[in-house]
């Protein structure tokens, strides 16, 4: 796959780490931001930063570019037919959209990328959780589907809120996960909520002074056979 540019959209309190790496590995890079001032505090103004206009972000844009974009599920589209039109790359951290099932041609057809779910939740948590299920399958010889395997992903929070939950992403798009339908398989059965956020599992860790709440984000297994 040939790079060539790649453009950061969006600066906020997840995206730094992925930045800077770029930026240490020398890569050809633009970042993107509505605010640059907030953007270069939080990247501690070791990186230029360009104010996200639509109109001068394209005129930005060549032919197998990659773009990043950390920007609210809702503005993938638009930025999707722009990648599109001067056949670049998309890679988006957010959850896959049944929207983006006609534009899948497009971007073959341009034999470009379009992938959704690589960040840590939805993405690199799958990929633990598959890594660690071949191995231990590999390594114990024993039927897997005798085993209890929940994933989990999140933060402490640094200051105390009444969600108990670091917000490193847009807080409204943490409401709106939970608001969105939600399944999980226990006991080789699907079980679907409609609104996950009241349906709060607590879970039982055996750590001292710790106790812990599960809400569900849009497919969860929860395998719980003995």
């Amino acid at each position: 796959m040939i790079i060539n540019k790649i453009h950061w959209l969006g600066v906020g309190l997840s995206s730094p780490p992925g930045i800077l790496y770029l930026n240490d590995q020398r890569y050809d890079l633009l970042v993107w931001n509505r605010s640059v001032d907030k953007a270069k505090t939080l990247l501690k103004n070791k990186i230029n930063v360009n104010e996200l206009d639509i109109s001068n972000f394209s005129k930005k844009l060549d032919k197998n570019d990659l773009i990043v974009s950390m920007l609210p599920a809702s503005m993938h589209i638009e930025i999707a037919e722009l990648a599109i039109k001067f056949k670049c790359h998309l890679v988006t951290s957010s959850y896959y959209d049944p929207q983006y099932e006609k534009l899948e041609p497009k971007f073959i057809d341009n034999d470009c990328l379009f992938v959704c779910e690589c960040g840590l939740d939805p993405g690199i948590d799958h990929l633990l959780a598959h890594k660690l299920i071949q191995e231990f399958d590999k390594e114990n010889h024993q039927d897997i589907k005798s085993i209890d395997f929940k994933s989990m992903c999140g933060g402490f929070p640094d200051m105390p809120n009444n969600f108990k939950y670091k917000f490193s992403w847009s807080p409204l798009g943490v409401l709106k996960a939970l608001n969105t339908p939600a399944k999980h398989i226990k006991n080789f059965s699907e079980i679907k909520s409609e609104k996950p956020y009241k349906k709060l599992i607590l879970l039982n860790l055996i750590m001292k002074n710790l106790k812990l709440t599960q809400i569900e984000t849009q497919f969860h297994i929860l395998m719980n056979t003995t």
